[in-house]
């Protein structure tokens, strides 16, 4: 059995932590129209059938777990029986934060603990018991999740006047995408003194990006609708101080 963890808006900006099972051969194309919940003030709503994309396969069978309802959240990471999910509480900011909640029952998941912070987590990774998350204004914190009841932030590597977007780590390194011109190369190898390597500048602004081995995917965005205006570039980084633009489309 496999589980795959959604985190998702409806109407009324609250976020669901849904699962579902697959079957044991590659399934084909769905899309599951959640239900709305069910309130005692409201008419409860006939529960709706998956709606194939194609033709209906009887190798694929959805099932719903749970439901961990929490305010705006916009990331999500999966270790083992814990998820992790940051969010924020638009009506009182001193609800935001990070939290870690057991799903090793998925139809009855549990917070096991909250990190407060005050902006939005937008992107996590976990490494064996390290959790980086991007606080989009403030930095990344690297957080200690040996313990699953008192995690605790190491360090937070700071922002400057530009808010971070998304990371990847491979191995010893940290990149991080800026949201703006620049993707950062971030020695982690010491957890509490993160050192920054290199960066790389483009002409347009970095979003996202994703690393496999020496080499580094990254997307950029001029916020047009121009195709020649976003993309992907191609960076080689096999030496972390001095990335090497390879290709761009």
């Amino acid at each position: 059995v496999q589980y795959l963890f959604l985190v998702f808006k409806d109407g009324q900006d609250m976020c669901r932590l849904d699962s579902i099972t697959l079957g044991p051969e590659p399934p084909l194309p769905y899309v599951y129209p959640f239900e709305p919940d069910v309130t005692p003030e409201s008419t409860p709503t006939q529960t709706p059938t998956p709606t194939p994309a194609t033709e209906p396969s009887p190798r694929l069978d959805y099932t719903k777990k749970g439901i961990f309802t929490v305010s705006d959240s916009q990331a999500i990471e999966v270790k083992g029986n814990t998820v992790y999910t940051g969010f924020i509480d638009e009506n009182n900011t001193n609800n935001n934060g990070l939290l870690a909640i057991d799903v090793s029952t998925p139809g009855n998941p549990v917070p096991l603990s909250m990190i407060p912070f005050s902006g939005l987590i937008v992107d996590i990774i976990v490494r064996d018991n390290y959790l980086f998350a991007v606080e989009t204004g403030f930095g990344i914190h690297i957080i200690d999740i040996t313990d699953n009841y008192q995690p605790h932030i190491i360090v937070t590597y700071p922002c400057s006047p530009k808010p971070y977007s998304h990371i990847a780590v491979d191995g010893n390194t940290l990149y991080c995408a800026t949201a703006y011109t620049d993707l950062l190369i971030i020695d982690i190898t010491n957890k509490s003194q993160p050192v920054l390597l290199s960066t790389f500048t483009d002409t347009k602004n970095i979003q996202n990006i994703s690393v496999n081995g020496d080499i580094a995917y990254v997307t950029i965005n001029s916020y047009t609708y121009s195709p020649y205006e976003n993309g992907i570039v191609t960076l080689d980084v096999s030496d972390k101080t001095n990335p090497v633009p390879l290709h761009s489309t």
